[in-house]
């Protein structure tokens, strides 16, 4: 009698065993899809604070440093001034 007790406890504790082996390595992979998540998260912040700083830079300057202001409206907008006059030239020939 005594034997088949010991016989159903250890077909429990393998089955118990092996019920946590999985919930334990569901739980893990989860783990590791959100620790993969998180690091891409992380260097998309951290590109995007470059970014911003980069951003936050000219803008620092274009209010700040009248010929920087300049020279982007000149080149962006092709601004000029009186009795100036700006020959845009295509990039490619045959363009126009």
């Amino acid at each position: 009698m005594t034997r088949i007790i010991w016989i159903a406890l250890g077909i429990l504790l393998v089955a118990d065993c092996t019920v946590f082996g999985y919930f334990f390595s569901q739980t893990y992979s989860e783990y590791e899809r959100f620790r993969s998540r998180e690091q891409t998260q992380d260097s998309d912040l951290k590109r995007a604070e470059q970014e911003l700083a980069a951003k936050q830079l000219y803008h620092r300057r274009l209010y700040n440093d009248p010929h920087f202001l300049e020279r982007v409206v000149r080149e962006r907008l092709n601004y000029s001034r009186a009795n100036e006059r700006i020959f845009i030239f295509p990039e490619e020939p045959g363009e126009l």
